[in-house]
């Protein structure tokens, strides 16, 4: 969170209406930006800039970002995971792959997916949207952006519309060989408890 807050590129915002970034930059920085979700709707969270969310997205990343923390399973200890991001579910079903359907193992990936993707800020409100609606290829994802005529800038020499691939680690593990064979996309380390259980670590 130190990181994102003290980045040059938010422009020293001096109001929450100020600065260059939308509220969609906070989108893979907190559970608390679910929450907000959960609270607003995806459009009350996403609309106004990024200064705005400043004091309600405090928390870093965490176990409501991969997990129904609300769940009675998770209560007991057992890790239910969940999509906690709406507008991944929807990527996720335009693939073909809803997440209440999709195995554990599937999943385990899918959460990793919410943020490790190549994405852009849609229409008025800059909401976050995955181009994968015609499939999660490269020349899919392209084929997508001529259509809706999207760029993410404008090369200043030759005034050529340019893209910019965010971080696509979900579609290039998904079309790699440790997708195939079902490796996990972030594998964290195992550890033993004091009742000698292997479980996942997740501190680092």
């Amino acid at each position: 969170m130190t990181d994102v807050r003290e980045t040059l590129r938010t422009g020293a915002p001096k109001n929450a209406e100020d600065g260059p970034l939308p509220m969609a930059c906070w989108s893979c920085k907190s559970p608390d930006v679910a929450r907000l979700i959960q609270k607003d709707g995806e459009d009350g969270y996403f609309h106004g800039k990024w200064a705005r969310g400043g004091p309600e997205i405090v928390n870093n990343l965490g176990c409501a970002d991969c997990h129904n923390t609300a769940s009675p399973e998770f209560a007991k200890g057992k890790p239910e995971l969940t999509l906690s991001r709406p507008y991944a579910a929807r990527a996720m079903e335009a693939i073909g792959k809803p997440f209440e359907k999709a195995g554990r193992f599937d999943q385990q990936s899918m959460v990793c997916g919410q943020c490790h993707v190549e994405y852009y800020f849609d229409g008025k409100n800059k909401a976050v949207k995955f181009p994968w609606d015609d499939g999660m290829k490269v020349e899919n994802m392209e084929q997508y952006y001529d259509k809706i005529a999207f760029s993410d800038w404008t090369n200043s020499l030759s005034k050529t519309p340019m893209l910019k691939a965010q971080h696509p680690e979900y579609e290039t593990w998904t079309a790699g060989i440790h997708g195939k064979k079902q490796r996990d996309l972030y594998r964290l380390p195992y550890a033993k408890s004091a009742e000698r259980r292997r479980q996942t670590l997740h501190r680092p």
